[in-house]
């Protein structure tokens, strides 16, 4: 076999699929060599090179040509030039530190190169134009009316169905199941879930948008579906719009909707990175098209970027703004070319850069960007995205000189972050509390596979790719109660003075004092109330008491996990914030948690569900009372929350006690916006419905109501609509806070009511370390399979607690 670099310089260097399945190959141990060499790479990112890079057969003959003349056009030494600190250094490219005596594979193969390309928009459809995909996609041409090809589907605008052709087009090319070839290598870093990878990630944050932006810079890009279908992605160039703006159309396909602006955040952040030469890292999902070959996992990291060319372009009709970036360190092959593609030229070539000209009327120089013919690309511009005197389409392809474009990066410019961040370790200064803090709440990669990790267990990390044996610990000292107050806490040795705060129409019932209690009682709803017991340091220091059961919560392992939530949120499951494990009766609500029998929990479960019903008894009395028979226990890192929620499932009683362990907590009251409103989140209003106290239009809505069945029902629902109409400043706002309880160590809340749960939400937001809640309910039995009636049963106390902290037993 032998070798022919000058096959290499055409589109993105890469040959077409086509062709790379009929090419001899092997890898080129020479370019792992320097990648590992190469002082930009951190040492993580080195050994993982190693471990991840394919390696050249031992019996494959090694050597190399010396490339061909190249074409006038891409004649050598013309290349993109970049700003340099000193205009005498030389630009010293990693393969001249190479080793000598490295092996280098042969090919032989005829033909050029192509790939296609993506963008980046979590709800949209990929889909690119250009004429030299590995796919072999059939270029788009431009109609003869400027507005692209006829829509064969309901009454989509002639702009939407040129969209939804590239769309289909680039869907069509690939075919099911995916034909697309292996890659030849695999990323350094991977996640199989969305949230893996924004807790893992500190360059990428985004749950929904495609770019993770922070402080006027762009950090990172992933490469999803895009609606304008105008992306591109090889080996080493990526083309992406920038993200936003879009919605259904009459076909229900995605497509942009808006108008992208030249102020928005978005578009400044990349406008900043490219002038401050700041390297992002883009990220690949499975839902990208455009990548010339199957990926291994949902998420895989591509590598270091830098950001080229800013453009206008048009698509749906709207002005949208596009990005060219290029592969930061060529002096290696690209894990993401197909396992049979050549390697790339070495050293690196650098192409003529593609023709450029200057509007007339705007002044503005600009690339020819699309092989059409050269467009004014300045979104501002009177001529903008204008052939002549005629609206250019939308379905253009890209110019061949301009994919194949490369720039002369410094070797002093180094990326701000590290592709592979290190595993979470405590200083000395945080190492009590380290693995409780939002450092360690953080997810990791895992040094053998590169997989990103969540934290599910709240003892340790441990990877979740089957097979792989990596479990991270992180040392979990038994901490005090005082460890995890706030720095001005007081341990109160009286009654603790009440720091809530209440809204009307809520009432505040009289205090009353419990041994070393307090009790706040607030009345929502005549019969439904929030009782507020408010420990002090004699109450929580007894045997049995809060400062007890805060190291036995801790001692213990109570099986604290993170649990996949019940709803859809993008990728893959989406686990809950906080830990928690449920005891007792079954309990099914927003979060999958493992249920556990009373008999198998530990002592201080028992010993917090007996806490709360003692508390019970005493705010409600024990005729009114019902045992509970369920106990969920949640944990909480630093600054973790649970947010707007009700207890009001069918098979709950009436009465829900929590004890609060640890860190201090803010728990807020609220009425739903749907009773706060009158209106249901479809815009329905039923006129038989109560209206609580305090609701908007409280009384309007009641004078109203009383109306329904005397007037006809036309001139019912035009007073309706006069009086929302009237009122849709007011009705702007989510309904506000009522009650605001301060939390803290050993204090306990009680919520009463049967109506409670139906008309009020409320919301727990820790402010310590590390907080425990420990929430007793009472699960009717009718309502849970007769079988698993034993997980609630539990004998009864049979040691005295001295509850109320006085001299005496209770």
């Amino acid at each position: 076999m032998s070798f022919d670099l000058r096959h290499c310089y055409s589109d993105g260097h890469r040959f077409t699929h086509e062709l790379a399945q009929t090419a001899a190959y092997t890898i080129m141990e020479e370019l792992v060599d320097a990648h590992v060499d190469n002082p930009r790479r951190s040492g993580r990112e080195r050994k993982a090179i190693e471990r991840f890079a394919p390696s050249a057969p031992d019996d494959m003959a090694l050597s190399i040509h010396a490339p061909a003349a190249m074409p006038v056009s891409k004649a050598a030494g013309a290349s993109r030039q970049v700003k340099r600190r000193s205009s005498d250094e030389p630009f010293q490219n990693a393969a001249k530190r190479r080793k000598t005596s490295t092996s280098v594979a042969m090919i032989t193969a005829e033909g050029a190169a192509g790939s296609t390309a993506e963008s980046v928009d979590d709800e949209n459809i990929p889909v690119t134009s250009n004429a030299t995909t590995y796919s072999d996609m059939i270029s788009a041409q431009p109609d003869t009316n400027g507005q692209g090809a006829t829509s064969s589907r309901g009454n989509a605008s002639p702009r939407t169905s040129a969209t939804t052709a590239r769309v289909q087009a680039k869907a069509q090319s690939i075919p099911s199941p995916d034909a697309r070839p292996e890659p030849c290598g695999a990323p350094l870093v991977h996640a199989e879930t969305r949230q893996a990878l924004c807790e893992t990630l500190p360059y990428y944050r985004s749950y929904q948008s495609s770019s993770y932006t922070a402080d006027g810079l762009v950090y990172s890009a992933l490469l999803s579906h895009d609606a304008s279908g105008m992306g591109y992605v090889d080996s080493e160039v990526v083309i992406m719009r920038s993200s936003g703006h879009c919605g259904r159309d009459e076909s229900g396909r995605m497509v942009q909707v808006t108008d992208q602006k030249e102020d928005e955040a978005n578009v400044r952040s990349f406008r900043q990175s490219k002038e401050e030469q700041v390297a992002l890292i883009v990220i690949a999902s499975k839902q990208n098209l455009d990548i010339p070959v199957k990926l291994p996992h949902e998420f895989c990291v591509l590598d270091y970027f830098q950001i080229t060319d800013i453009w206008s372009a048009q698509s749906n009709g709207k002005k949208c703004f596009m990005y060219r970036l290029e592969k930061m360190y060529r002096d290696t092959k690209s894990w993401w070319d197909a396992k049979d593609s050549p390697d790339c030229p070495h050293p690196p070539t650098f192409p003529q850069p593609a023709a450029r000209m200057t509007c007339s009327t705007c002044n503005e120089e600009s690339p020819q960007v699309y092989t059409e013919g050269w467009l004014c690309l300045n979104g501002g511009c009177a001529k903008f995205w204008m052939f002549g005197r005629k609206q250019a389409p939308e379905n253009l392809t890209y110019n061949k000189e301009f994919l194949a474009e490369r720039t002369q990066w410094p070797t002093y410019i180094e990326p701000p972050m590290s592709i592979i961040p290190d595993l979470p370790q405590p200083t000395s200064e945080d190492e009590a509390t380290f693995a409780f803090s939002r450092f360690g709440w953080k997810g990791i990669v895992c040094p053998l596979c590169g997989r990103c990790n969540a934290r599910r267990r709240w003892e340790e990390w441990r990877c979740e790719t089957k097979d792989c044996s990596f479990v991270y610990e992180v040392k979990q000292p038994i901490l005090t109660h005082r460890a995890v107050m706030d720095g001005h806490a007081v341990a109160f040795t009286g009654h603790a003075p009440p720091k809530n705060n209440i809204e009307p129409p809520v009432i505040k019932k009289q205090t009353e004092f419990l041994g070393g209690w307090r009790m706040n009682t607030y009345e929502m709803l005549p019969g439904n109330k929030v009782v507020h017991f408010q420990a002090n340091e004699r109450v929580n220091a007894v045997p049995g008491g809060a400062h007890d059961l805060f190291r036995a919560v801790q001692k213990d392992g109570v099986g604290l996990q993170r649990f996949p939530m019940h709803v859809k949120m993008g990728s893959g499951e989406f686990l809950a914030s906080h830990f928690s494990v449920n005891y007792g009766m079954p309990y099914e609500y927003v979060v999958d948690v493992e249920q556990n029998a009373f008999r198998d929990a530990p002592p201080a479960i028992l010993t917090a569900l007996h806490r709360c019903e003692w508390a019970a008894t005493q705010s409600l009395g024990l005729g009114t009372f019902q045992p509970f028979n369920e106990l969920l226990a949640v944990g909480y890192f630093e600054d973790g929350k649970m947010g707007f929620h009700d207890d009001g499932e069918e098979s709950l009683g009436p009465v829900i006690a929590t004890l609060s362990l640890g860190g201090s907590a803010k728990m807020t009251f609220k009425m739903k916006d749907r009773y706060y409103k009158g209106l249901t989140k479809t815009g329905k209003y039923n006129p038989n419905e109560f209206v609580p106290p305090g609701a908007a239009l409280e009384e309007e809505r009641k004078e109203l109501n009383e109306l329904y069945g005397n007037i006809p029902d036309e001139d019912f629902n035009q007073l309706r609509l006069k009086m929302y109409a009237e009122n849709k400043d007011k009705l702007r706002k989510a309904s506000p806070v009522l009650v605001t309880v301060k939390l803290l160590h050993g204090d306990i809340i009680i919520m009463n009511g049967g109506e409670m749960q139906k008309y009020y939400v409320h919301k727990v937001e820790s402010t310590g370390k590390v907080r425990f809640g420990l929430t007793c309910r009472h699960v009717k039995k009718e309502l849970v399979d007769a079988s698993q009636h034993w997980k609630g049963e539990h004998g009864p106390q049979t040691e005295k607690v001295n509850y109320e902290g006085t001299c005496g037993i209770s």
